[in-house]
């Protein structure tokens, strides 16, 4: 293995940790905090100190983003309210399942990370040297095309 394919794995690896400590770290959070004042967020063993917004079109414009209501659908579905995180945001739940469903595909991904890349079975049709890589990219953008879908949505239907 030269170092380039050395350097390569490194980033893969760092990548597929990052992304497992997310999806790991989503949902128990989610468990952690608990929704207050409609809109806000606090530690449920702290509901008076809410945290601020964070979203930065809330802060600077007074409008919402395409994932504005993400983390308060997701606080909503880890405590058994399905409408309430329905009503908050409509694809709550899909980024949720997307995040759960990241913990066994990269737990997988690192498992199996020693092997060098030429000998794993290539995941994608693409010339890119890490196998998975055009699928992996395909899922995320196909994510963030649908929150921006419901946000064309919840503006034009008002």
């Amino acid at each position: 293995m030269n170092e380039a394919e050395a350097t390569t794995g490194e980033n893969q690896c760092s990548v597929h940790w990052g992304i497992l400590m997310l999806g790991l770290f989503v949902p128990l959070a989610g468990l952690m905090l608990e929704v207050v004042e409609q809109d806000r967020i606090a530690f449920r063993f702290s509901p008076d100190q809410a945290f601020p917004h964070v979203c930065l079109s809330r802060v600077l414009f007074d409008a919402g983003c395409p994932a504005c209501g993400l983390t308060r659908s997701v606080v909503h579905i880890m405590h058994g309210r399905w409408n309430e995180s329905l009503a908050v945001h409509r694809l709550g739940w899909l980024v949720l399942a997307v995040l759960v469903m990241q913990i066994p595909y990269r737990f997988y991904r690192l498992r199996y990370r020693q092997k060098p890349i030429k000998d794993r079975p290539s995941l994608s049709r693409s010339s890119d040297s890490r196998p998975g890589f055009r699928r992996e990219g395909t899922l995320w953008t196909a994510l963030i095309l649908l929150l921006f879908v419901d946000y064309v949505i919840r503006i034009a239907l008002g």
